[in-house]
């Protein structure tokens, strides 16, 4: 069922209806939160040093300067294209959690699952909306039903669910 596939109870949907959640789904959106934070950290760790990593081989193998500057640059490129990703996905989650409140949109879902390169992609659209969802939420939803979905208004986090007449 959704209950279980999404994870929430009747007192969270309840909630969720009325507009907000409860302290244990901000608790679940909070360990989003420190997740993305814990990327973005570990992003400006890593990006200087791979870039002092990249000097310290150009000297051990008595390479110039200068040949060193294009991957140099690219690293830092990499590096700042993750901090502004992690960033601001970390805001998303962040400014859901500040306002606390649950949104929603009713519909026939419309299911679509791709190929990326790291694997299998899943999203539900509902009215104007696009979640992407795990495999196992993806598959509880089925074709010509009509549902509720409740979510984090700006990361777009399914909270909970359910089938309406």
């Amino acid at each position: 069922s959704l209950m279980e596939t999404i994870g929430f109870d009747e007192e969270e949907l309840t909630a969720n209806r009325d507009g907000y959640m409860t302290k244990r789904q901000c608790s679940i959106l909070n360990n989003d939160q420190n997740w993305w934070h814990g990327i973005n950290l570990l992003t400006i760790v890593i990006t200087p040093l791979a870039i002092g990593l990249t000097f310290w081989d150009g000297i051990r193998v008595s390479d110039t300067i200068s040949s060193r500057i294009g991957i140099t640059v690219f690293i830092l490129v990499i590096g700042i294209i993750c901090y502004i990703y992690t960033h601001w996905k970390w805001k998303q989650v962040n400014t859901d959690l500040g306002k606390g409140n649950v949104i929603s949109a009713e519909g026939t879902p419309k299911l679509k699952s791709f190929r990326e390169r790291n694997g299998m992609k899943y999203t539900i659209n509902i009215e104007n909306s696009r979640f992407f969802v795990s495999k196992s939420v993806f598959e509880a939803f089925q074709l010509k039903t009509k549902y509720r979905v409740y979510y984090a208004p700006v990361s777009k986090r399914i909270i909970s669910a359910e089938p309406v007449e």
